[in-house]
């Protein structure tokens, strides 16, 4: 009969030599691995690809950070690529969702994998936050390029009040809308006006479902912004043409001196909103290329209409949401005014037959500028093409002889066709 010391060392020889085992075990499976990726890279097209290549693809088809994360599941190979590029952390949305830890660890994660690229930041419009949330944002400012607020549907602007006084030179895209129609919380009248003032590169911004009317809008006087080129309040969803409004009334305090875009579109236009668009152009005198309106106006607004559009001389292209009853009328006994206009749309009801002689001696009257004409009618009024054949006929004939694109219908037919 065999010793316990006998029998120990029997043991210790069989765990060495299981160990062994186990590790000629992990050194069979990790040449298996790497035969398997070997393997991958024949069979896969994308693992023959220059790096550089797999980045920009991965960067062409991923919205935002959310969706680059899916790539670290895919394959060893992705996720490494997906990681060593920059560029597909730099989209960051829902800041602010009640799960602020978890949030602010994803937040720090993005922020490191972006390294020192330019961020697009969505910020959510719920209050709870904390001090962490604030740390964690302030740092980072400097790298802001792109900032979408969602407001609340009682006007709360989340994080943002907190901000006031942060310098943002990078910022260059502003986007402030809520997912109901809201009116901006009168206890933070400064919020959107401050990032403006504290963003010296500012070249767009963009404002729908907000609203600012109930605000007295003396803030700190009249802000001049140097930079900022395109400014749109409202906007029309694609497909059925939905407006989503936006009052202009921030309007009143600014001068913007390099503005080439202006849009705005609210359900109704008062006098004295037309009187502050005309005070704004008269101290801004932009050089406006674009002017977009979806207001319907009256016939008491002719007048002061005709005094806006004289401040925009260089206006290449207007877009009015319905026909105004004055601005035909405007356009046909005013020959001078727009010189430059090459474009011309109206978008929505046409009023009634009669108004298609006015449409046409505008446009036989602009047919060596105006280059591309729309009446595009949202809900066909059947009743109103009624007898349109007999007019249609002078349309075509402009069209063939001037080159100008004459289109008159809906979205899915033109009559002239």
């Amino acid at each position: 009969m065999s010793s316990a010391h006998e029998l120990w060392a029997r043991i210790a020889q069989i765990s060495d030599s299981i160990e062994g085992h186990k590790q000629a075990i992990r050194d069979l499976e990790i040449q298996q691995c790497a035969i398997k990726s070997e393997l991958n890279t024949v069979l896969d097209l994308m693992a023959r690809l220059p790096f550089e290549m797999v980045s920009d693809i991965f960067f062409q088809s991923t919205p935002n950070a959310e969706a680059a994360s899916v790539l670290l599941a895919v394959c060893r190979s992705w996720s490494h690529i997906a990681l060593a590029t920059p560029s597909l952390w730099t989209t960051i949305s829902n800041l602010g969702v009640p799960d602020a830890a978890f949030t602010n660890l994803l937040f720090s994660l993005w922020l490191q994998r972006g390294q020192n690229l330019p961020i697009s930041l969505s910020m959510g419009p719920w209050k709870k936050f904390s001090d962490q949330d604030i740390d964690l944002l302030v740092p980072c400012l400097h790298r802001l390029q792109k900032l979408d607020i969602s407001i609340d549907s009682e006007g709360d602007m989340g994080y943002i009040p907190y901000l006031h006084g942060f310098p943002m030179k990078a910022l260059t895209h502003l986007t402030a809308h809520a997912m109901g129609e809201a009116e901006i919380d009168p206890n933070h009248p400064e919020d959107l006006l401050d990032i403006m003032r504290n963003a010296p590169n500012l070249v767009e911004f963009d404002m729908y479902r907000t609203s600012l009317d109930r605000l007295a809008m003396d803030f700190r006087g009249v802000l001049t912004h140097t930079s900022l080129r395109d400014l749109r309040f409202g906007k029309l969803e694609d497909g059925d043409g939905g407006l989503l409004n936006a009052s202009p009334a921030m309007l009143s305090q600014l001068t913007l001196p390099s503005l080439q875009t202006l849009h705005f579109f609210s359900t109704a236009m008062h006098f004295e909103d037309m009187e502050m668009l005309l005070a704004f152009l008269t101290r801004s005198s932009p050089p406006l290329l674009s002017l977009q309106f979806g207001s319907y106006l009256g016939d008491e607004h002719g007048e002061i209409m005709v005094a806006c559009l004289r401040l925009v001389p260089t206006l290449t292209s207007l877009s009015v949401l319905a026909l105004a009853p004055d601005l035909l009328d405007i356009l046909i006994h005013a020959p001078d005014l727009l010189p430059a206009l090459v474009n011309l749309k109206i978008r929505g009801d046409i009023g009634d037959r009669t108004e298609f002689p006015r449409v046409l001696s505008v446009l036989t009257q602009r047919r060596t500028s105006l280059r591309d004409f729309q009446l595009l009618v949202i809900y066909e009024p059947a009743e109103k093409f009624e007898g349109f054949e007999h007019v249609a006929v002078a349309f075509r004939q402009l069209a063939a002889e001037s080159g100008m694109r004459i289109y008159i219908g809906t979205r899915e037919k033109n009559l002239l066709d």
